[in-house]
């Protein structure tokens, strides 16, 4: 399957470029993509319009200690081979979550889990303390079918040779970088409206904006700096989607200055995140101060307030001065920075790029490193502390649960804390956060804790983007629509449907 497969289109096949590597698709021992959004369903789930909601499993009861959990099977739900989900087959997903062995990206903060077993036609699931958040964090694990697999060989990437799973399509075909889908006709959210799809990585944002113009795919993720290319496409449209994803910009503590947290609050006061929204994202998106989406509930209403003048008081403050270079330093040490930077993404590229020559006007030079894909990986998964680069814009999938965005990144114990972050007062108001008795208090907490991240700043909110589609003009189902990850979208992908037959 060559990467620019260009096959002549037809009414029931959707080319879809994808962005991430799609050589594995097993989301147990890896990380969710484009291509496994396809194939497995999930516990519960978040819709198109941002809810909540049950997907294969159904809560029955919470006891009121908040320990035990019981739950059900949704009826009707299939696996590719034919054969009917149970609830040994949700059992065995939720053990799995926390299963050492495995790699995904749930089980690190899915710890409180201590028991799961089948009683009768439920499954109960015990937890060592409360998480209020269990749900939300079930949307992001996938249901295994226990008829085809054990959790040993689960944990050895059983599925990702052999990806058996109950979502929309299935995998007839694949190779390193390309991967054939079938529709699943009994898909328990009804049967997909395009009977096929191709789907190829291309990892380049410019490259899958080339491959749509000439007619290659029909749909993929493109940046703001292709779209204007892409409107002189008569066959093409572009489609902004809301998402609650946020962007940032995450501070090492192995700098010595970078370790003074009232430093961090200054270079953060420094960034114009107006500029960054309009240069990077061409204006598709928002301004973002706190680690959760503006349009949360647990945002505070007001941003902080930034600029290079308060700027430059938070570093006198915090006992830096000018040295004769124009550059800031405090007992000697320069604020000199080095940031990586993820190469093949173009907005962390360009918001690097237009972060630096902020900093640099205001006394802070930095020096900019590309990286690859694979890098940007390693990095992820071990934090900043060893890498030798003093920050990196990263990406954040938002959740609807404000507990998603703080917990797991700020708390000491938190699965994307990787630096060593700790503050004893911002974990306290957490615990209290997530056990609310009620709404009103749940948002006075999160609004203080958003606040101390702010005085904190181990990272620097940037951004609110919206994603941009590109798609063939007789392709609908993009209407009134939110994502909560752009390599999430493809789960949605049976609700898109082609008017007639390709006009390119």
């Amino acid at each position: 399957m060559p990467q620019h497969e260009s096959t002549p289109p037809t009414p029931d096949l959707l080319r879809y470029g994808a962005t991430l590597p799609i050589s594995r698709i097993d989301p147990l021992c890896g990380l969710w993509n484009e291509a496994s959004s396809l194939v497995f369903s999930r516990p519960f789930a978040v819709n198109e319009h941002g809810v909540l909601e049950p997907d294969v499993a159904v809560l029955l009861e919470t006891a009121p200690d908040g320990l035990h959990w019981a739950f059900g099977v949704r009826e009707g739900v299939t696996w590719h081979d034919g054969e009917p989900v149970t609830v040994e087959d949700l059992a065995l997903s939720l053990r799995l979550v926390s299963d050492p062995r495995l790699r995904g990206e749930v089980k690190q903060h899915i710890a409180e889990v201590t028991d799961v077993r089948v009683d009768g036609p439920h499954v109960v699931v015990t937890l060592s303390r409360r998480m209020p958040a269990l749900l939300h964090t079930l949307s992001k694990t996938c249901i295994v079918p226990s008829h085809r697999f054990s959790s040993d060989e689960l944990s050895q990437g059983a599925l990702d040779r052999d990806p058996i799973g109950s979502g929309p399509y299935r995998v007839v075909e694949r190779s390193d970088q390309a991967c054939r889908f079938v529709r699943h006709d009994r898909f328990h959210h009804g049967s997909a409206a395009l009977k096929r799809i191709e789907m190829v990585q291309i990892a380049e944002d410019r490259d899958r904006a080339a491959a749509l113009a000439a007619g290659e795919i029909d749909l993929a993720q493109i940046k703001a700096q292709h779209v204007d290319t892409l409107t002189e496409v008569p066959d093409v449209v572009v489609h902004p989607i809301a998402t609650r994803v946020w962007r940032a910009l995450t501070f090492s503590l192995t700098h010595p200055l970078l370790r003074d947290p009232s430093i961090r609050r200054a270079l953060s006061t420094l960034i114009d995140r107006e500029e960054v929204v309009s240069t990077a994202l061409g204006g598709y998106g928002l301004p973002q101060y706190y680690p959760t989406p503006p349009s949360s509930w647990a945002s505070p209403p007001a941003p902080p307030a930034t600029g290079p003048e308060l700027a430059r008081q938070q570093l006198l403050e915090a006992g830096c001065e000018l040295n004769e270079a124009g550059i800031w330093e405090r007992d000697g040490v320069p604020l000199e920075l080095t940031f990586a930077y993820l190469a093949t993404e173009t907005f962390r590229a360009v918001a690097s790029e237009v972060i630096a020559a902020q900093f640099a006007r205001a006394g802070v030079p930095v020096s900019l490193t590309p990286i690859t894909w694979r890098q940007y990986q390693a990095m992820d998964a071990t934090g900043l502390r060893d890498s030798g680069y003093d920050g990196i814009v990263v990406g954040w999938s938002g959740g609807v649960d404000p507990h998603e965005n703080l917990a797991i990144r700020y708390s000491t114990n938190g699965a994307y804390n990787r630096d060593g972050y700790s503050n004893p007062e911002l974990d306290r108001l957490l615990d209290e956060a997530v056990n609310a008795p009620d709404r009103p208090t749940a948002v006075e907490l999160y609004r203080r804790i958003s606040r101390i991240t702010v005085e904190d700043s181990i990272m620097a909110p940037l951004a609110n983007p919206q994603y941009l589609f590109a798609a063939r003009r007789d392709l609908s189902g993009f209407e009134d629509f939110e994502v909560d990850s752009f390599y999430e979208f493809p789960q949605y992908a049976h609700r898109i449907a082609r008017s007639g037959a390709h006009t390119a």
